[in-house]
This record gives C-alpha cells, structure tokens and sequence, in this order.
C-alpha cells in the first residue's frame, strides 16, 4: 500500500519509474473524488517514512504540478488544484507557486546590480565573471 490516503495499490499501478507510478496513482485518486480540491498531499517526510525516497516524492509531484493537477505553497505543503482541470486542457499558473522563485531572482539581481552598477549592461556582466 502507498499510503493511507490512497485508493490504489503497488499491484495495480502503471509500469516505469516509481515517481510516475506514485504520479498515476495521485492521479487516479484525485480524479475519482478520494483527494478533494483544496486538500493537501502527504508530505515527502511522510512517503519517506514509507519507504518511498524524497526525490521520488519531488518528482512525482512535480509531474502532478505539470499535469495541472495540484501546486506548491512553499512552506505550506501541496495541494489539489481546484477545481481539477479536465485531461488534456491547459491550466493556467498559480502566481503563488513562484512568488518565491521571484523574490530569491530579484535579490540576486539586485546584488549583481550593486556590485556591478545600475549602468552595466547584461552582456557587460557576463563577460566580467
């Protein structure tokens, strides 16, 4: 069993790699009702825990989050989209799932930009490291 939150079984999982077999899974039990929208995912600690590898974990649910079928709030956890986006159709981006993202760029830039100037140019800066 994969984890108490789970309709599905190893025994009736997809062939290939653990983290789409854990995705599929997901899945399954997200479009069946078994996972609401607006519910939180088990975190990695707890398919750790399990057994399941926190790479596997990051994985897969970062295929879910390509899928459009949940996000990450940094900190938080992640969740099921809502509402859960029919196969096949596009979903738009969660804002929040790169606000972090953002920030840590914008500090990143602002401390290129303090220790090269306002003034230098993008290709200046390239060539200076």
């Amino acid at each position: 069993m994969m984890d108490a939150h789970s309709n599905t079984d190893e025994n009736s999982m997809s062939p290939g790699p653990l983290w789409r077999q854990l995705a599929d899974a997901i899945e399954d039990d997200i479009r069946s009702g078994s996972r609401e929208p607006g519910s939180e995912l088990p975190s990695v600690a707890v398919h750790a825990a399990a057994g399941i590898s926190q790479a596997t974990s990051t994985r897969a649910y970062r295929e879910l989050a390509d899928r459009g079928l949940v996000y990450a709030v940094p900190g938080s956890g992640t969740f099921v989209t809502d509402p859960v986006p029919e196969s096949g159709k596009p979903v738009p981006v969660r804002l929040d799932e790169h606000e972090e993202r953002i920030l840590a760029l914008e500090k990143r830039l602002a401390a290129v930009e303090a220790q090269f100037g306002h003034d230098s140019t993008v290709q200046d800066r390239t060539h200076m490291q």
